[in-house]
């Protein structure tokens, strides 16, 4: 406050996936800047850190000469901040510029060098379906973006890339189709199975336990979302019809999450199957339950927690 930031202008941030700009004007004069990581309770919740990736200053003291951008990044004449050249450039200290890479390599932004780019294989290309109209759908094959890989030795995307009028996907476990060919859930004390087109009453001596199954993976459900933040190789996790994965290519300090906010009712519990195919060392993949890490996850197993 001395400082010349007020206590309500403070920026607090309690749980937060990807980074974010904070920025405060100050006073004229002499400041001490402060940052604090602040625990109220014991234990750990989440990752239990903070991290500060640039931290800069507007309306200081005139340097006496400009500095030079770090490796990767540029910036244009009269510019007070560098920034890293676009996917597929890197920069060349003779040109001064962002320069393209061959159409046989790729960059990352802020990527020193081109890298070679790998022959394409199934992976690389994904399988995305139109919304259900009158029954039909519309499936359209298309390479994961941003392209990494070259069909030159590698698969091609397949021959036709559109196929139109297939049917809609079965309701999942618990829930029934409509007369618009949207899925509903069954009410309580109902249930249905897969296939099923009316949800029937639960005889006496049982119960239906609310669940939700979800084993293709055609598009995202509304209540999940995908995002990556660093040296990414794709921009989130990736929907293959049949599973998702956490995307490839992927460099150093890299974060892929895939968030799904669910409300669910007492005694709740989540079961999923996953794979792992990643040096330990080096990678892994966590599992959290509103930011508090449950488990760290290797190998291939049916988790339930």
């Amino acid at each position: 406050e001395r400082g010349g930031v007020l206590f309500s202008s403070r920026h607090m941030v309690s749980t937060q996936l990807e980074y974010a700009w904070a920025n405060f004007s100050v006073i004229e004069g002499y400041h001490i800047f402060q940052w604090s990581y602040v625990k109220s309770l014991e234990g750990e919740f989440g990752r239990d850190k903070a991290q500060i990736r640039e931290v800069g200053w507007s309306g200081t003291a005139s340097e006496p000469t400009c500095s030079k951008c770090p490796v990767g990044m540029t910036s244009q004449p009269g510019a007070d901040r560098c920034t890293s050249c676009d996917f597929g450039y890197v920069y060349n200290t003779q040109k001064g510029q962002c320069v393209a890479c061959d159409q046989e390599k790729y960059a990352l932004p802020g990527a020193a060098e081109c890298r070679p780019r790998n022959p394409c294989v199934t992976s690389d290309y994904v399988a995305t379906y139109s919304p259900c109209d009158n029954g039909k759908r519309t499936k359209t094959f298309s390479w994961v973006q941003p392209i990494l890989c070259t069909s030159t030795n590698g698969v091609s995307l397949p021959d036709p890339p559109v196929i139109n009028d297939l049917p809609c996907a079965a309701c999942a476990t618990g829930s029934i189709p409509g007369p618009d060919h949207t899925c509903t859930e069954c009410p309580s004390g109902t249930y249905a199975s897969e296939g099923m087109t009316e949800c029937k009453p639960c005889p006496a001596g049982t119960s239906a336990v609310r669940v939700r199954q979800q084993s293709f993976f055609y598009e995202w459900a509304e209540d999940m979302t995908s995002r990556c933040v660093g040296d990414c190789g794709s921009p989130g996790w990736r929907l293959q019809e049949k599973y998702i994965d956490s995307g490839e290519h992927q460099g150093a300090n890299t974060d892929v999450w895939l968030e799904q906010r669910v409300t669910v009712g007492e005694g709740a519990s989540v079961t999923f199957v996953f794979d792992t195919s990643c040096d330990p060392a080096a990678a892994g993949l966590l599992f959290m339950v509103d930011g508090r890490q449950r488990m760290p996850l290797t190998g291939g197993h049916n988790a339930n927690v």
